[in-house]
């Protein structure tokens, strides 16, 4: 079984908070008539966009309206008028995403991605759990049965 981490959720909205995160440092503190003059950045900031829309489009509905706070179908949305629509995208629309929008959503989109992680445990907390559970049995308890005590689901021994 995968670990909780690498659930396609996970992997969605790890994703989204990427291409949002490169999103607002593309655009940083440029006003918008400098990242209309700057067709490189310009583009990159679209790609982006798309990925992240793409990323939401994936996810499960279920998944989706159990975190009714993102505003899943927004990005989704703007995607597809990316990739439809490209030449003619309001750079107003863009640069206010990328100021305005994608920093509350870069947070919460990582609240909800912590949801799925949970931090690895220290050395010292396995080595503790592990003695805790020796002490708690007797040496048979920690033996591993050998193929002749082997038993079957049903409770016949296996040969």
């Amino acid at each position: 079984m995968p670990s909780r981490s690498m659930r396609p959720e996970s992997l969605f909205l790890r994703e989204m908070i990427d291409a949002a995160e490169t999103i607002v440092e593309l655009v940083g503190p440029r006003s918008m008539a400098e990242l209309d003059d700057d067709e490189t950045r310009r583009a990159a900031v679209l790609w982006h966009f798309t990925v992240l829309g793409e990323a939401a489009s994936q996810l499960a509905d279920s998944f989706k309206e159990a975190n009714p706070s993102i505003p899943w179908a927004k990005a989704t949305r703007l995607r597809n008028r990316i990739v439809h629509g490209y030449w003619d995208i309001s750079i107003q629309i863009i640069h206010a995403a990328a100021t305005d929008d994608l920093p509350p959503l870069i947070e919460s989109l990582g609240g909800v991605l912590a949801t799925f992680e949970s931090p690895r445990p220290s050395d010292e907390q396995i080595e503790r759990w592990a003695v805790d559970a020796e002490d708690g049995l007797d040496d048979d308890q920690l033996k591993l049965p050998g193929p002749q005590s082997a038993q079957s689901p049903r409770g016949r021994n296996k040969p």
